[in-house]
């Protein structure tokens, strides 16, 4: 694959060595032109900060729209890998998407919000009602909106699963949920109680889930970045994959801490060593906390021994998630660190803003 200037005529765009083809017109990127033709590449932001839509052009050329070496190596970049919400066409295209076909949810489902339940002064947990069950995998996130109201209708809000799923699917799909003040949905949310009120779950994405192994695990989250982290805990637990787990939770205040009755059950009932260590960053310094205090990258490494040995899992905003993954690089291979950023659509619409200037500014 060659990255260079150029507008791009019209082309065909490939997935996977499949019968799923699209067209892709003049200055569309991969992801746009999937979407147009009704395939399902996972994302979330589309402004190359989540690291989602990663896939790898096989055959072809494109332009990247921006530097994306804080997600892709640059010798990786040169073996074809890409973001496709980046990537731009000058020919035809074949590329491979992970995880292509593994979205369990082919249509959307209708349902409403049953509960609404406060974690923290930020975070609720929501549990939904849906008119058929819902199958996913343990780390998975969906698309939800909100019928009859345009915004939330029109741009689907991505949260990721709070619990795994039986085989055979739930109807009761379980969420975490932040509120972003000024973020449409999660004012919608906060505003009142919601329950009752109409919601859609429209698709299932994500390749984040847990990989079968004998090594290690380490365990980080931020925020509502739990949500997934727990998941994948008690799906290891129900599937009876016990294995050394050290879990960092990475909160401002002790008041923002979530889900510590559950830990500490998990804790006790897990046959293997599991240690909790939660960190805050903006704890008063007279408060009774006695834990740890700062980032989780000034503790990695003090409180780990042998990482290489570990398999990872991150979850929660992308500057954590990004310097955490830069801690660990050095010592675990970028094959057993495994990301799932969470941005809110309001940093996402700023990017995009500033994307799109810096677009005009090129053009």
């Amino acid at each position: 694959m060659r990255l260079f200037k150029g507008s791009s005529p019209s082309y065909r765009l490939s997935i996977n060595n499949t019968e799923h083809d699209a067209p892709i017109i003049r200055g569309q990127t991969i992801l746009e032109a999937a979407r147009a033709g009704d395939i399902q590449i996972p994302n979330m932001c589309t402004v190359g900060e989540c690291g989602t839509c990663r896939c790898q052009v096989t055959e072809g050329q494109v332009k990247l729209k921006r530097d994306i070496t804080h997600h892709i190596p640059i010798d990786e970049i040169r073996e074809g890998h890409v973001l496709a919400c980046q990537s731009i066409a000058l020919s035809e295209l074949k590329v491979t998407v992970p995880g292509f076909g593994n979205q369990m949810s082919e249509a959307s489902i209708n349902g409403s919000i049953a509960q609404i339940k406060t974690l923290t002064h930020d975070i609720v947990e929501v549990k939904l009602k849906l008119a058929q069950p819902v199958r996913y995998i343990a780390g998975q996130y969906a698309r939800l909106s909100v019928p009859g109201i345009e915004k939330l209708s029109r741009t689907p809000r991505n949260y990721s699963f709070a619990a795994p799923a039986p085989e055979g699917g739930t109807d009761k799909p379980v969420f975490y949920i932040r509120h972003v003040p000024g973020g449409d949905f999660t004012d919608w949310l906060f505003s009142q109680d919601r329950t009752g009120a109409p919601i859609v779950l429209e698709k299932v994405y994500g390749d984040f889930h847990y990989h079968t192994t004998d090594r290690p695990v380490l365990c980080f989250a931020g925020g509502s970045g739990i949500a997934p982290i727990k998941a994948l805990l008690q799906h290891m637990q129900i599937q009876k994959q016990f294995r050394p787990v050290t879990f960092f939770f990475g909160a401002r205040r002790e008041e923002d801490l979530l889900w510590q009755e559950g830990l500490q059950q998990i804790q006790a009932d897990w046959p293997e060593p599991f240690r909790y260590l939660p960190v805050l960053s903006e704890e008063p310094t007279h408060s009774r906390w006695q834990g740890r205090r700062g980032y989780i990258t000034e503790h990695l490494h003090k409180e780990v021994q042998h990482i290489g040995n570990c398999d990872a899992y991150l979850c929660g905003p992308p500057e954590m998630v990004d310097a955490i993954e830069t801690a660990l690089r050095a010592d675990i291979p970028p094959e057993r660190i495994h990301c799932d950023k969470f941005l809110d659509q309001r940093s996402v619409s700023a990017l995009k803003q500033a994307q799109d200037q810096y677009a005009d500014i090129q053009n």
